[in-house]
């Protein structure tokens, strides 16, 4: 079998869901394992937190991480694959977004007014606090509530 006519085989195979999905999925993924990969180091000498709290706030990150897809099981059911996807890397890029900003010069005075720990340990549990909230919020009247 040819290449061209396996992979047309694959890619018809499959609904564009999964493909966007695992797209997804994918470029997610990487950007997370790339991240967590240098954040601890990161935290420990950009941000200057030491290695010991930058080690301790890692590692709460990825437990509250890990701990997601028990809740994101629930906003899929309630809101739809597509939308909780969408507010799920849109919060996602906002978190990377504010801890990257801990390390640039620009975002210095927003820090030293908040203060270090605090600020990265709010950016870094933000994106879970948000998640949490929206997955434990009552449905509102006008939907069905799930059975």
């Amino acid at each position: 079998m040819s290449w061209a006519k396996r992979l047309h085989q694959l890619r018809s195979g499959f609904h564009r869901t999964f493909w966007i999905a695992n797209t997804l999925e994918l470029f997610e993924r990487f950007a997370f394992y790339g991240a967590k990969a240098v954040l601890a180091v990161y935290l420990a000498e950009k941000v200057a937190l030491g290695p010991q709290l930058a080690a301790s706030l890692v590692g709460a990150f990825s437990g509250v991480l890990y701990f997601l897809p028990v809740l994101a099981g629930t906003l899929v059911d309630r809101y739809g694959f597509r939308r909780t996807l969408a507010a799920c890397f849109a919060i996602f890029t906002v978190g990377y977004f504010l801890i990257g900003l801990a390390g640039l010069q620009f975002g210095q005075s927003i820090v030293q007014t908040v203060g270090r720990t605090p600020y990265v340990v709010s950016v870094l549990l933000l994106t879970a606090a948000i998640v949490l909230l929206h997955a434990t919020r009552p449905v509102p009247p006008d939907r069905p509530k799930l059975q």
